[in-house]
């Protein structure tokens, strides 16, 4: 699929929402057209490879680096797009909305905490025990 000018558009507005307007562009730039060149990335691919980076994953950007990123994270990024596809082709037909009718919520209470011996403790129930049992033997 062929790269068009919105989607270079749309992935320059992406790097200044996740950058800032403070970025290296001519950094940027040389990064973009290496992995369109030399790695066959689309537009778009790189794009969705910074939002799923950013946006999905929750990782901070590093300025310093650009999008350098996109190169180890592409490919994660493609299976995880593709997975999304394939879920929402499975439940396209399905009633979502109404799912949860047939759910029925199951509460666990709090655990109850239960005290761990120390050695002292053991110590001390040791001596009590031996002492009951002296006292039970006179």
């Amino acid at each position: 699929m062929a790269s068009t000018p919105k989607d270079l558009q749309d992935l320059w507005n992406t790097i200044q929402r996740i950058y800032g307007f403070n970025t290296n562009r001519g950094l940027i730039e040389k990064q973009i057209n290496s992995f369109v060149k030399d790695f066959h990335y689309t537009y778009s691919g790189i794009n969705y490879t910074l939002i799923y980076w950013h946006d999905i994953k929750q990782k901070e950007p590093m300025p310093e680096n650009g999008i350098k990123i996109v190169a180890s994270v592409y490919a994660e990024a493609r299976e995880y797009k593709y997975q999304m596809y394939k879920a929402h082709e499975v439940n396209k037909n399905k009633d979502l909305v109404n799912i949860n009718k047939h759910i029925n919520n199951v509460f666990i209470g709090k655990p109850e905490s239960k005290k761990i011996k120390t050695q002292k403790d053991i110590e001390i129930e040791n001596f009590l025990n031996k002492e009951e049992e002296d006292n039970h033997n006179e």
